[in-house]
């Protein structure tokens, strides 16, 4: 398995296999002129060699303040709501 994996477009999600359990950062970087031009979130990733399949679906918010008009356009364009 690739250490690093890179999605530029939506839907962005990652699907492997394999057995192991290790934290996993996951950066999320804005192609912007504003803050913040990076996000970090730390995933715990389960992995079992055998057994039922396990489905584990995590949601992270995170809020941007007062964002430009562009970088807010393209938010929810790639999945993300307006309050």
């Amino acid at each position: 398995m690739n250490s690093e994996i890179v999605i530029k477009d939506p839907p962005y999600s990652v699907k492997e296999s394999g057995y192991a359990g290790f934290i996993i950062p996951i950066e999320i970087y804005f192609k912007n002129k504003d803050e913040p031009k990076k996000v970090r979130f730390d995933y715990d990733l389960n992995l079992q060699s055998n057994g039922p399949p396990i489905s584990k679906v995590v949601r992270e918010k995170y809020v941007f303040p007062n964002p430009s008009e562009d970088l807010r356009r393209r938010l929810i364009k790639g999945g993300g709501v307006s309050s």
